[in-house]
């Protein structure tokens, strides 16, 4: 196993996320994550540039029929379906 070290300090990206989960990369090169805070719960897709790890354009909600009970996503291995768990 090849040892790593951090470059940098740490820098927060965005405050109130209670839980991070990295869903991995899929075909081409996006990578997938979720987030669940406690003030609401929704499930959003968006656009990553695969050199430079920045987001392209506004994250899109996913689903509206239980606002802010959504979590969970989980993309398909093929990177085509994205199955999530809603609470109402």
């Amino acid at each position: 196993m090849q040892k790593t070290e951090a470059v940098g300090r740490p820098v927060l990206i965005k405050e109130g996320i209670d839980f991070f989960a990295p869903l991995g990369f899929i075909r081409n090169g996006d990578f997938l994550y979720g987030i669940r805070s406690q003030i609401k719960l929704n499930v959003f897709v968006a656009e990553l540039d695969a050199e430079t790890l920045t987001g392209k354009g506004a994250p899109q909600l996913v689903s509206t029929r239980f606002p802010d009970w959504n979590l969970d996503p989980s993309w398909s291995p093929n990177g085509k379906h994205l199955a999530y768990n809603s609470r109402n």
